[in-house]
């Protein structure tokens, strides 16, 4: 029961995404003067959400270098930027990961009809 309570929580998450791939045509936002339809949104969303998490993780990366470089005869400083140049390699492959995920998602569920 517990080892598909994962499985379960994921399929739940794609029920929105499949109640708006019901309709003939893309869902379009009520705003007066803006065309955008819900796919749209999405996808800027997460185009905007890696333009911003791509360039922290770098400058953590960079950060960690130089506290690595400059406590060089300091061991709890060199774990301390090691520590912190891995986990920002790991924060941007995940993002970067979540990014293609979501696009390929967005793009089997909104994906015209052949």
């Amino acid at each position: 029961m517990k080892r598909f309570l994962s499985l379960r929580l994921f399929l739940l998450s794609l029920l929105p995404a499949v109640a708006l791939a019901q309709g003939e045509e893309p869902r379009h936002l009520n705003v007066p003067g803006v065309e955008l339809s819900i796919l749209q949104v999405m996808q800027n969303f997460v185009t905007v959400a890696v333009a911003w998490i791509v360039p922290l993780t770098v400058t953590l990366f960079l950060v960690g270098a130089i506290m690595m470089v400059g406590g060089a005869g300091s061991e709890p400083a060199a774990k301390r930027g090691k520590t912190l140049m891995i986990g920002s390699l790991a924060g941007m492959a995940i993002v970067l990961l979540a990014a293609v995920i979501i696009k390929f998602v967005l793009y089997v569920v909104f994906a015209p009809p052949a």
